[in-house]
């Protein structure tokens, strides 16, 4: 599943996120730099645990 969210803090990977009251573990994070600062909206890549 892919979500795009926004974050005031650099979103950390290694961690389980409940979305939709399930549970996912995240494959990747990606951010976007515009005038060297990171933008704060993140696309992240999900696999749903079982």
């Amino acid at each position: 599943m892919e979500v795009k969210f926004k974050s005031a803090d650099i979103p950390d990977p290694s961690k389980i996120y409940i979305i939709r009251n399930k549970r996912f573990v995240c494959e990747k994070i990606e951010m976007e730099v515009k005038d060297d600062t990171i933008e704060p909206i993140y696309t992240g890549y999900f696999y749903m645990l079982s």
